[in-house]
């Protein structure tokens, strides 16, 4: 599962951010998996004996700016009941060095999302052209089952700040309902599906064409972190961000 925050002040060298899950509510919280996303390199994650919480700390000279978006993925096992939305506000603590807390959040409120029964590793194949700038970026989308008729109907993939899309490649596999087409305003990829085929269970490749800005290039060799995203109708029903990157 992965968190968004936004500090509203700098956050510097050997802070810690803190997350913790709504109380009594039966949440489990691991560092295994842990992926750094946007926080820098080096950002370790621990767990305390005594309490259900994360903690991620910034290593050496790192630091956050204020008012940068981040993002970053932990592990997280569900409670084995309902928990309803009133109840579902996770907590985000930022502590300075000496343990005081600088900056937080106690209503973050977890996505309730449905069952797509797709999943996205978080890893992208990237290959760099004409001098690093012009990028082939290539994920793969599993079905985990045949994917009747009505139960998806488009991927949405949002490309780092400063990656524009120029074109894609499907799997000829794919069951698209009509070109796949850029987002007015964020430059997003959209893939619409057949309303009346079956996709068939199995692993599909998406490549996606474009060129990056010089300093999206400094956040990775994909240019940053991807978001990716599955609707079923106008109601989203899987979302997984990509940070990890083969082809370094």
């Amino acid at each position: 599962d992965y968190f968004i925050f936004q500090p509203s002040k700098a956050v510097l060298p050997n802070w810690s951010i803190h997350i913790q899950p709504p109380d009594e509510q039966g949440y489990e919280l691991a560092c295994l998996g842990f992926r750094r996303g946007t926080l820098p390199k080096g950002t370790a994650c621990s767990k305390p004996l005594t309490e259900e919480t994360l903690v991620l700390v910034l290593a050496g000279t790192a630091k956050l700016d204020a008012g940068q978006v981040q993002t970053f993925g932990v592990r997280i096992t569900n409670p084995s009941k309902l928990v309803l939305p009133s109840d579902n506000n996770w907590r985000i603590l930022l502590r300075d060095n000496s343990g005081e807390t600088r900056d937080s959040s106690s209503s973050t409120q977890g996505a309730a999302l449905t069952t797509a029964y797709i999943d996205v590793p978080g890893d992208l194949v990237v290959d760099h052209h004409s001098g690093g700038l012009s990028v082939s970026v290539t994920m793969f989308v599993i079905a985990n089952r045949d994917l009747h008729s009505g139960l998806v109907s488009s991927m949405r993939i949002l490309p780092p700040e400063g990656f524009i899309i120029s074109g894609n490649k499907t799997s000829a596999q794919w069951v698209v309902a009509s070109r796949p087409s850029l987002e007015s305003g964020t430059g997003a990829l959209i893939v619409p599906f057949s309303g009346s085929k079956v996709i068939p269970r199995g692993r599909y490749a998406l490549q996606i064409l474009g060129t990056m800005t010089a300093d999206a290039a400094k956040s990775g060799p994909g240019g940053g972190l991807w978001l990716f995203q599955v609707f079923g109708g106008d109601k989203l029903a899987y979302q997984q961000p990509i940070s990890g990157f083969f082809g370094e």
